[in-house]
């Protein structure tokens, strides 16, 4: 899964940079740390019992999770 999560960083999450008065600031337009976070949480509480896995899409300026898990009851 590592190797899996750098080749996706590397094809979808795009860096952009903005020129400031003390050099070059770069930024991803994704943080790699909460699309980590919101994974790790699709997979941990998705609803298995539906027989359905979560759906994780990688568009060039968004990323869509959806997962069959909801708040307990």
């Amino acid at each position: 899964m590592k190797g899996g999560c750098h080749y996706e960083k590397r094809k979808y999450n795009t860096t952009y940079a903005k020129i400031e008065y003390f050099g070059r600031k770069e930024q991803e337009k994704i943080d790699s740390k909460a699309l980590k976070e919101a994974v790790i949480n699709t997979i941990v509480h998705n609803d298995y019992s539906y027989g359905n896995s979560p759906i994780i899409e990688l568009y060039s300026d968004r990323v869509e999770i959806t997962s069959d898990g909801g708040l307990p009851q």
